[in-house]
């Protein structure tokens, strides 16, 4: 890893690179192996200027962990002045970013390694030693230099720009004269992979404020809810007729129901379409009674809707529902553990067939049986409340055209 705090963003930033076919850091590899092994596991200020510069005072302290890099970088001009190279190095004074800065000498590349070879101590001596080694080299003709400035080369195209070796790879691409097809097509693979990382990193701020108002709004909707379903539980302690109760009971399931609803909506996708309510609780608010149905649906009133009536109609439905193909009737027989366990019936008087079927009410069983009354039924009656009378609910669309036609036998 290297540590770069940048000019513009004074963010440390650690990085590793990678290299895919031999799993080594070829970056690593250039630093424990090659001439800037100094730079391993420091933090140095840069310019942003093109090509960027470095901050001497800290090329001294991280670097060369000199004490007091003030006073090195004055021996250290002076030594220029004495022999006459301080015309041909180049340094300015920049004042980095935050408060109580003042003016910092920064220098790019080539004065970095001019001021090493000027420096006393064991550091910028080895670091000469590894110099000369690289030029008696490249002089005779060593090919393997080829091979590591390949290397080289590819880790300065992964490297982010606020990386502070990428200084050595900016200041060439600066000051090479011409660009091959070959030059052109690297940076073009360091634009695209530059791009990338920005898109990576908006598309996870998006991210991040999607979750955080999906939390937000689920918090807000709980809050609500909770507060609602409370009320309604305060009027059911108070003395009420059978319908009132049958009233509430229908407005706690159908909050039910839209909370469902509304918390699947919320979490899906910010950008896609709002998921839909699951289907078994979408299909809760479309069952009816018989009472319902002709009261509701066909605006039946009195003696149309007595006792003795709704009995005879209620007969001639389950009947004639029975005898239908594919359609049955489902009872809660209990369960363990949370689960549920239904009891379904199929066919008439001889046909009749039995069977135990466990979990929560799907789509398909909603959609083909009658169901006695029970928390499967979310619609307003006059039986009251959480009890469990002999009344079915039947699926509204399924049911409704067999319910006219036995209404108006």
């Amino acid at each position: 890893s290297i540590v770069c705090i940048s000019d513009t963003n004074p963010v440390v930033v650690l990085v590793t690179l990678v290299n895919r076919q031999s799993g080594i850091s070829p970056l690593r590899q250039v630093l424990r192996a090659d001439i800037f092994g100094e730079f391993e596991g420091v933090a140095i200020r840069k310019t942003t200027d093109s090509p960027p510069k470095i901050s001497i005072y800290d090329l001294f302290s991280h670097i060369l962990k000199i004490k007091h890099p003030r006073k090195a970088w004055a021996d250290t001009l002076r030594k220029l002045n004495d022999n006459g190279d301080a015309g041909t190095f180049l340094y300015t004074l920049h004042k980095f970013g935050g408060r109580g800065q003042n003016d910092t000498p920064v220098t790019d590349a080539r004065g970095f390694v001019t001021i090493l070879n000027y420096l006393s101590g064991a550091r910028a001596a080895q670091f000469r030693t590894r110099c000369a080694d690289t030029i008696v080299r490249y002089l005779g003709g060593d090919e393997t230099l080829v091979s590591e400035i390949r290397r080289i080369r590819e880790a300065q195209e992964t490297m982010p720009d606020n990386h502070p070796m990428r200084m050595f790879g900016q200041d060439v691409e600066v000051r090479r004269p011409e660009r091959d097809p070959e030059d052109e097509a690297r940076a073009a693979r360091r634009r695209k992979l530059e791009d990338e990382r920005e898109i990576e990193r908006l598309e996870m701020e998006r991210e991040r404020i999607r979750n955080e108002r999906r939390t937000m709004a689920l918090e807000y909707h709980k809050r609500n809810t909770e507060a609602s379903l409370g009320i309604l539980e305060n009027l059911t302690r108070l003395p009420l007729t059978p319908a009132e109760k049958g009233l509430i009971n229908g407005v706690h399931n159908t909050m039910v129901v839209r909370s469902a609803a509304h918390v699947t909506s919320t979490l899906g996708s910010a950008e896609d379409a709002p998921v839909e309510a699951p289907a078994a609780a979408a299909l809760y608010g479309m069952r009816v009674t018989i009472l319902e149905y002709g009261r509701d649906v066909l605006g039946l009133r009195g003696e149309r809707l007595s006792s003795q009536k709704l009995s005879v109609v209620g007969r001639n439905v389950g009947t004639r529902w029975m005898q239908t193909p594919g359609k049955g009737s489902l009872v809660e027989v209990g369960g363990e553990n949370g689960q549920k366990k239904w009891e379904r019936t199929t066919g008439v008087a001889g046909t009749r067939r039995v069977e135990i079927l466990d979990g929560q009410l799907t789509t398909e069983m909603l959609a083909n049986n009658r169901i006695k009354f029970s928390d499967a039924y979310l619609g307003t009656n006059e039986v009251g409340v959480g009890t469990a009378f002999n009344v079915w609910t039947y699926p509204k669309a399924e049911a409704g055209e067999i319910i006219k036609e036995a209404f108006a036998a």
